[in-house]
C-alpha cells in the first residue's frame, strides 16, 4: 500500500509511525493553511478516516489560490483566525470536548511582518492552544531555532515539559544544518522503551528512518 504522505518535512510519517493504529482519530492543524499541499493532517483523514480542526489567519495565498477546505477535506472544519489571540482558546474551550484527547498537533505558526521580517509565532500561539484544555499525544512543532534564536525554542520547551510532555526529536534539521523543529510526545501514551528511538540533531529523514524501528 504506497501511503499518500504530504509533509514537506517528515511531520506526517513521524506521526503515522506512531499513530496509524488508530482509526477515528482526531487532529489539530495549527496554521494549516492549505488543505492537502504540504499538509501535515491530510494522510490521517484520507487513509484513516480521522477529523479535525484547521486554523489559519487566511483562507487563500497568490502560489495555491482559495483553499476550499469544506470541499477538499470534508472531515476537518477549518476556521479563519489568528492563532496568537484569546479567540483562539474560546474556539477550543467551545469546539473541543473537554475530555477529548487530541491524537495529533502540527504546529507551525509563522509569517511575514513589513519591516521586521520572517517571524515565528508559536510561543505565542502555544499557551493559546494549551489554555484551551487541549491535550495530545503527539505533536511536531516548529521552532526555527536557525532564524528565530531562542525567542521560541526555550519558552515552548519550558511549558511543555512542565505539562509532562517529553521531546522525542530535539532540533530536527532542514538540510544542511538548520536546527527548526521539536517532535513532542505524551509518554503515557507509549511503551518506554520509545525513548531509544529519538534523538538530537538529526536530520528529518534521519528521524523519520529512526522512528520507523519502533513498533506499536
Amino acid at each position: 500500500m504506497v501511503i499518500d504522505f504530504k509533509g514537506l518535512e517528515g511531520q506526517d510519517k513521524f506521526a503515522w509511525a506512531l499513530l496509524n493504529n488508530i482509526e477515528n482519530g482526531f487532529y489539530l492543524d495549527i496554521a494549516c493553511q492549505h488543505p492537502i499541499e504540504a499538509s501535515n493532517t491530510y494522510v490521517f483523514e484520507k487513509e484513516l478516516g480521522w477529523t479535525g480542526i484547521g486554523f489559519d489567519w487566511v483562507n487563500t495565498t497568490s502560489w495555491t489560490g482559495p483553499f476550499n477546505w469544506p470541499e477538499r477535506r470534508p472531515n476537518t472544519k477549518f476556521v479563519q483566525m489568528d492563532v496568537t489571540t484569546e479567540a483562539f482558546t474560546e474556539a477550543l474551550l467551545d469546539m473541543v470536548p473537554a475530555d477529548k484527547i487530541v491524537d495529533y498537533v502540527s504546529m507551525d505558526v509563522d509569517t511575514e511582518v513589513p519591516g521586521r521580517g520572517h517571524l515565528n509565532l508559536v510561543n505565542k500561539a502555544l499557551p493559546r492552544m494549551i489554555n484551551g484544555g487541549i491535550r495530545f499525544k503527539v505533536m511536531t512543532l516548529e521552532h526555527e531555532f536557525h532564524s528565530q534564536g531562542e525567542a521560541v525554542r526555550i519558552p515552548t520547551r519550558l511549558l511543555l515539559e512542565s505539562l509532562g510532555y517529553r521531546r522525542l526529536f530535539s532540533d530536527v534539521m532542514l538540510p544542511p544544518n538548520s536546527m527548526s523543529e521539536d517532535w513532542w510526545i505524551d509518554p503515557q501514551y507509549f511503551r518506554s522503551d520509545i525513548v531509544q528511538y529519538g534523538g538530537e540533531c538529526l536530520l528529518y529523514n534521519e528521524c523519520v528512518d529512526k522512528i520507523q524501528g519502533y513498533s506499536i
